[in-house]
């Protein structure tokens, strides 16, 4: 009895240190598990981040490159108004000073069409590109501009026109994934706060964040 009494107190230790060794081996090994989670979640909210700078990017820029566009439209319209009233008061009193003005008056009208033209090509680059150069971007197609202009009258080109009342607003919106970004190009009054804006008279185009639309709502003027 004594002697199985001895080998028992003997094994005990060994027992009692391969409990431990196999509970600090659970630790480490549940550890590791949640060390691997935890770098998947930062690692996939890394990932939606850049995304989401990347489509942010994107949007502002179109949205800039778009109230660019739209204001040199409505300042050089406003300059061929000008230059169409001097050449009017120049054809009765200084007649010499007409071919210059209409010369500067077509010179207005050619960089019009070559923003006009520029814009179109910038529409077409969007969709072959899927907006923001990724495959799985799902962008809607860029505003259309409808500007057209009337044929030459005795004083030359006029200004641009819209058909019908011209929109308030032009959207942009590229998604990825659940990742979307969306900006409008806007008519507020001056005096109101937004990014890439510049005061055209007493009306401004205005380029903000917005909201995103659903495929469903998804329309452009």
């Amino acid at each position: 009895m004594n002697m199985l009494g001895g080998k028992h107190s003997r094994g005990t230790p060994k027992g009692i240190q391969g409990s431990v060794q196999f509970a600090l081996v659970m630790v480490v090994l549940v550890m590791v598990l949640g060390g691997f989670g935890i770098w998947g979640i930062f690692r996939s909210w890394r990932f939606q981040v850049e995304h989401q700078l990347r489509l942010n990017r994107c949007v502002g820029k179109a949205a800039h490159r778009l109230r660019d566009t739209l204001v040199d439209l409505e300042s050089s319209n406003q300059r061929m108004r000008e230059l169409r009233v001097s050449i009017a008061a120049a054809m009765g009193e200084f007649p010499a000073a007409v071919p210059p003005l209409k010369i500067a008056l077509q010179g207005v009208a050619k960089v019009q069409d070559m923003r006009l033209w520029a814009w179109k090509a910038h529409q077409g680059q969007w969709l072959l590109t899927w907006g923001c150069g990724n495959i799985r971007d799902r962008p809607l197609p860029l505003p259309s501009l409808k500007h057209y202009r009337s044929p030459p009258d005795i004083l030359g080109p006029p200004p641009l026109e819209w058909p019908g009342l011209m929109p308030k607003t032009f959207f942009i919106q590229v998604s990825y994934k659940n990742r979307h970004s969306a900006a409008h190009v806007q008519i507020e009054p001056s005096g109101k706060g937004g990014f890439y804006e510049t005061i055209t008279g007493h009306q401004k185009w205005k380029a903000s964040w917005t909201s995103p639309q659903s495929p469903a709502r998804s329309s452009f003027p």
